[in-house]
C-alpha cells in the first residue's frame, strides 16, 4: 500500500519481467478492500506467469480506449448479453430485445454526444453524478425532470464501466461512488373484479376494434403487443396459437364470449389479414391513448395501463384457485420449476388452460344463458 502525503492510500503490485521491475495500481483504499486487491494481484500474477505484461496492456489500452469505442464493443456482445462481473468473470445476463434497443437509444442520445471521444479512464464519478442529477432535475427550463430515466442511465453506465474493467480499460468502476438519483415508485397495480366489470361495460361505447382488443387483453392475459398484432392466420374461432420463444407455442382456448367477438369482427372486415386492423384508430402505438381516454371516463381511484390488465389476470386467477404452473403456461412466463426438470415436463396443459379460462370468463363476463326452446301451441279464440 502506498500512502501519499495528503493521506490518500492505494494498493499497488510490483512484479518483474526479464529482470525488469514494473508496478501496477490495483485501486484506491477504502474503495478497494484488501481482499479484492489480493484477488486482483493473484489474477495479475497468473497473467504474468503465462507471459503477459498487465502494465503494458493497460497502458496500451488506455492510450487508445475511448468511451465511444467501449460502448460500441459493449453493445456488440453476442446473444444480447452483458457481462456483470467487474473482475472479468464469465457470468452473463441475457437481455430482452426491447432492453437492448433501449440501451442503444440511451448510448446514442445521452452518452456518446457527451463523452464519445473521452478516454474511459478519465471519466470520473463526479461527472457521472452530475449527469444523472441533471437528467433527474430537468435538462432545460422547458423540460421536466426524469428521475426514472436518470436511474436507467446510471444502471447502464455501471454495466458499461464494469465491462471496461473486465477488458482492462480502467481499474475501478466510477459509478460505484454515484448515488441513485431517485427512489422509483412502485409500478403497476391490481384491478378489482368490480373495476374489471366497469371496464367491460365502458367498452360498449368504443369502436368494435377497441372493444375487441380490450376484451382479448382481459380474457386471455397476453402481452398487449401480441394482441394488437394478432392475425387471422394465427387463430381459429376456438383456439389461438401464441408463440412464446424459445419455448414452444401454446394453444389458448378462446371462450364463447371471444368467439362471438371474432365472428363480429370477421363480418365487418372479411378481407383483412389483421384481426384488429379494420380501422386506422387502433395501431399498437395508440393503445396508451385509448387507455388514457378510458381512465378519464371511468375515474378510478388509480389509473390503469394495459400491462396492469395482464398483471391482474395473473393475480386474480391465482385467487380463484388456478394453479401457478397453469397461469405461467397461459402467459408464457418463466416457469418456477427448476431448469433441470423442465425438459422432462411434457404434460399437456390443454384441458387445464381451457378450464382456467372458462372459470375466469364466467367470473367477470358471464355468457348469456341459452334460449329455452319449448313447444309452441297456437291458441284460437
Amino acid at each position: 500500500m502506498r500512502v501519499n502525503p495528503s493521506g490518500k492510500k492505494s494498493f499497488f503490485l510490483v512484479y518483474s519481467i526479464n529482470r525488469k521491475r514494473k508496478r501496477i495500481t490495483l485501486g484506491p483504499y477504502p474503495v478497494v478492500k484488501f481482499a479484492e486487491a489480493k484477488s486482483r494481484a493473484e489474477t495479475i500474477f497468473r497473467h504474468v506467469e503465462l507471459g503477459g505484461d498487465p502494465a503494458e496492456d493497460l497502458r496500451r489500452y488506455r492510450t487508445g480506449a475511448r468511451f465511444g469505442e467501449l460502448c460500441r464493443e459493449f453493445l456488440s456482445l453476442p446473444s444480447g448479453s452483458v457481462e456483470d462481473e467487474p473482475n472479468g468473470g464469465s457470468s452473463r445476463k441475457r437481455l430482452k430485445p426491447t432492453t437492448s434497443r433501449e440501451y442503444q437509444r440511451l448510448v446514442s442520445t445521452e452518452l456518446l454526444p457527451l463523452w464519445g471521444d473521452r478516454l474511459v479512464a478519465d471519466i470520473s464519478a463526479v461527472e457521472v453524478q452530475r449527469l444523472v442529477n441533471h437528467i433527474a432535475a430537468g435538462r432545460g427550463p422547458k423540460r421536466k425532470g426524469a428521475p426514472v430515466m436518470a436511474n436507467r442511465v446510471r444502471s447502464l453506465l455501471s454495466r458499461i464501466f464494469n465491462f471496461g474493467v473486465s477488458r482492462g480499460a480502467l481499474t475501478l468502476n466510477p459509478v460505484q461512488q454515484v448515488s441513485t438519483p431517485a427512489i422509483e415508485p412502485r409500478v403497476g397495480r391490481i384491478l378489482t373484479f368490480h373495476e374489471l366489470e366497469q371496464l367491460l361495460s365502458s367498452l360498449e361505447d368504443e369502436s368494435p376494434e377497441v372493444d375487441a382488443v380490450f376484451r382479448f387483453l382481459i380474457l386471455t392475459g397476453q402481452q398487449p403487443s401480441a394482441v394488437t398484432s394478432l392475425r387471422w392466420s394465427e387463430l381459429t374461432f376456438e383456439n389461438w396459437r401464441v408463440p412464446h420463444p424459445p419455448d414452444p407455442a401454446v394453444e389458448i382456448y378462446l371462450v364463447p364470449q371471444l368467439q362471438q367477438v371474432l365472428r363480429h369482427l370477421k363480418s365487418l372486415s372479411p378481407h383483412n389479414e389483421t384481426v384488429f386492423g379494420a380501422k386506422n384508430d387502433l395501431p399498437p402505438a395508440h393503445l396508451g391513448k385509448i387507455t388514457k381516454r378510458l381512465n378519464s371516463r371511468l375515474k378510478f381511484d388509480y389509473p390503469f395501463s394495459p400491462r396492469d390488465i395482464r398483471r391482474t389476470f395473473q393475480y386474480r386467477l391465482r385467487e380463484l384457485g388456478i394453479r401457478s404452473d397453469v397461469i405461467e403456461k397461459i402467459q408464457g412466463r418463466n416457469s418456477s420449476q427448476p431448469k433441470r426438470l423442465r425438459p422432462y415436463n411434457n404434460y399437456d396443459y390443454g384441458k387445464d388452460i381451457r378450464e382456467a379460462l372458462t372459470v375466469w370468463a364466467d367470473r367477470i363476463w358471464p355468457a348469456p344463458p341459452p334460449r329455452k326452446e319449448g313447444k309452441i301451441i297456437q291458441l284460437f279464440r
